[in-house]
């Protein structure tokens, strides 16, 4: 874990998109699954917005790059924390 992160969820991530805490992951269920979250990273500005309609949108630290299309991440000091939500804390 990142020596300045204290209670909040760190998110580290390589990938343009990402998503966490998806629900109903039977084979049956998997074409109605619901997430708990689902980060696009594609915001030019302010934080990195859940598009879940979860509300569990993450703060940007460190060093960290928006192309419009992505965020990269420089691997020292850049990450995205999520504050603790229920919606997040699978079954």
């Amino acid at each position: 874990m990142h020596p300045g992160v204290r209670a909040s969820r760190l998110i580290g991530v390589v990938a343009m998109a990402c998503t966490a805490g998806l629900v109903g992951v039977g084979h049956a269920d998997a074409a109605v699954a619901t997430f708990g979250a689902s980060w696009q990273f594609n915001e030019t500005t302010g934080k990195a917005l859940d598009s879940s309609g979860n509300h569990n949108d993450g703060t940007l630290h460190g060093g960290i790059t928006r192309t419009g299309s992505g965020y990269t991440f420089d691997g020292h000091s850049g990450y995205v924390s999520v504050p603790n939500a229920a919606t997040l804390n699978p079954g």
